[in-house]
């Protein structure tokens, strides 16, 4: 040690020795421009994602549409990604018969439970189960559902039972008279049934 000084107290500075850094900075607390040295922190250096919600179907309407096209199908989809326009989702399908087949997205809207609803129109395509599948572009797991395109009937309709073919007729009284028919279309509902008995509906 220098002369006059506490051998291992002090170096040629005049500073303690493993209290100060020869710059006179806190050694492992500041760096040379007398900023704090930062410490990375595991999520800085983290290198994983959270997990890719994947969207999953709640329902659709109908199930069964006719195959030569231009028939609404509405689909309930979870976790499905926001856009701002139904350009933006595509609808895919592969018919019975592995012709491809692309639907056009009429409209999709949120709800505030997250549900989202996307109307499509169909195209024509075989009759049979059709897969159709929704997305976007930056969609990795996309959702589907089985449609069932049904063939369109051919020629008129024709009746080929009736029944009863008589019966008694009271005021006020209801008849219930059974009718099959060929060729005769499926329809989704009775609002779209017109009867007519005798001239009258």
């Amino acid at each position: 040690a220098a002369p006059g000084t506490t051998a291992g107290a002090t170096d040629a500075l005049g500073t303690t020795a493993g209290e100060t850094a020869a710059l006179g900075t806190t050694a492992g607390a500041t760096d040379a421009l007398g900023t704090s040295a930062a410490t990375p922190t595991p999520a800085e250096n983290s290198t994983t994602t959270p997990a890719e919600k994947i969207p999953q179907v709640v329902s659709f309407s109908p199930a069964r549409v006719y195959a030569d096209g231009g028939h609404t199908v509405t689909i309930y989809v979870t976790d499905f990604p926001d856009v701002q326009a139904a350009s933006e989702v595509s609808a895919d399908a592969t018919a019975a018969d592995k012709t491809e087949l692309s639907f056009a997205v009429v409209s999709v809207a949120k709800s505030a439970a997250g549900v989202t609803t996307v109307v499509l129109t169909t195209t024509a395509g075989a009759a049979g189960k059709a897969n159709v599948v929704i997305y976007t572009s930056a969609m990795k797991t996309r959702p589907s559902i089985i449609l069932d395109l049904v063939a369109v009937p051919a020629g008129a309709p024709n009746v080929t039972l009736f029944a009863p073919s008589i019966g008694e007729c009271r005021a006020g009284s209801p008849v219930t008279v059974s009718m099959r028919l060929d060729s005769f279309r499926e329809l989704t509902d009775t609002s779209h049934l017109r009867v007519t008995f005798g001239g009258n509906s």
